[in-house]
């Protein structure tokens, strides 16, 4: 793993686990956060799952390829996702 591979942080909040991300989420992360999710869904059975991915630098065209290919992968399971805040926001809040 190098400086730039992204965080993950799995915590429990309400009944829900929450999978923190930080960093950059490239193909190797997306591939080792579906690998995450497939165990928390289908290896320990847990419908009730966040994604948090607020603090993660990517396209947004990955991070939305990324939602629609989770819940197609688990239909039965209820994936909520936060998507990053788009830059110019970010930016103008950091202002303030």
């Amino acid at each position: 793993m190098s400086a730039a591979d992204p965080t993950l942080v799995i915590g429990r909040a309400l009944g829900t686990v929450v999978v923190t991300v930080r960093g950059e989420l490239d193909a190797a992360a997306i591939a080792r956060l579906e690998r995450v999710l497939t165990d928390l869904i289908e290896g320990q059975g847990n419908l009730t799952v966040a994604v948090d991915l607020s603090r993660v630098l990517a396209a947004r065209r990955a991070v939305e390829a990324f939602v629609s290919t989770q819940r197609d992968r688990f239909p039965g399971a209820n994936l909520t996702v936060r998507r990053p805040e788009p830059a110019e926001r970010s930016q103008t809040q950091a202002l303030r």
